[in-house]
């Protein structure tokens, strides 16, 4: 990561989403991972413009599990499982 987005990082405000399920899936739909937190919460990194781009379990300062989207968005479902897209 550059400087420029280390600063960017930090600058921005985190505001959080929250459920216990996360989906990996194919841009068909198929699902190939699902990963499950039954003591906490997912909550999800919101850009300025309201895109969704980590997901994270834990607090943001002192995540247990932190995944970064890359280029993906994540995204959620109607039932609020998150999930990022691949292929």
């Amino acid at each position: 990561m550059n400087s420029r987005m280390s600063r960017k990082r930090t600058t921005r405000q985190l505001r959080t989403k929250t459920h216990t399920v996360l989906s990996i899936r194919r841009e068909t739909g198929e699902e190939l991972l699902t990963i499950f937190s039954p003591s906490e919460e997912w909550s999800v990194y919101l850009q300025p413009d309201g895109a969704m781009t980590n997901a994270l379990l834990g607090t943001p300062s002192d995540p247990v599990v932190w995944i970064n989207a890359m280029d993906r968005q994540v995204e959620r479902d109607e039932d609020g499982t998150y999930f990022i897209r691949i292929d």
